[in-house]
């Protein structure tokens, strides 16, 4: 064997061995994405329900809330412009 058959085996085998390498890391790329949409999956009933639930009080929370209008009378507006306002008698 001369020096050029050599190198061509070589190249060969490590070509083998990074396509191995590839399909084993591939198969192992998928089963891992696969696992973890299944997980994705179970979780995803608790998830809409939890979402459900903070919808549902947003909406509550939206429908309460009321802007209450109050006429500021001419004593309050005394009291806080009184520097002493602070003083207790």
């Amino acid at each position: 064997m001369n020096g050029k058959t050599r190198l061509v085996i070589v190249g060969g085998v490590l070509a083998v061995c990074a396509g191995i390498f590839c399909a084993g890391y591939l198969k192992g790329w998928y089963a891992h994405s696969k696992q973890v949409n299944s997980q994705a999956k179970e979780r995803r009933p608790k998830q809409e329900k939890a979402v459900a639930a903070g919808e549902q009080k947003a909406a509550t929370a939206n429908v309460e809330a009321k802007v209450i209008y109050r006429t500021v009378y001419r004593d309050v507006v005394k009291y806080v412009n009184d520097p002493n306002r602070s003083v207790c008698k």
